[in-house]
């Protein structure tokens, strides 16, 4: 679901992801996007808004795709963005 533009087929838990999810990561991506912020950088870097978290340990299947985990992981994101997703209710 972490994805720059979320498919219709795209899935969750191997599985088909319900509609109401899949409409929800399109509307996180659309707001990440007029921040000039790919969803996928802001899910990554997520958690570690965090102050108890200190490590986020990130699956991959081949190396390329470590190597865009860590370039994303290592990009600014605007504070604003996590600001316009509290206030449309997409983060608590």
């Amino acid at each position: 679901l972490a994805r720059a533009e979320v498919s219709d087929d795209a899935h969750y838990n191997y599985e088909q992801a319900p509609r109401e999810m899949v409409q929800r990561a399109r509307e996180l991506a659309s707001i990440c996007q007029d921040f000039g912020v790919e969803l996928p950088k802001a899910a990554l870097q997520f958690s570690l808004r965090h102050p108890a978290v200190v490590n986020v340990t990130v699956g991959a299947s081949s190396s390329s795709q470590m190597v865009s985990n860590a370039e994303r992981m290592g990009q600014d994101i605007p504070e604003a963005l996590w600001e316009a997703l509290t206030e449309r209710g997409l983060l608590s």
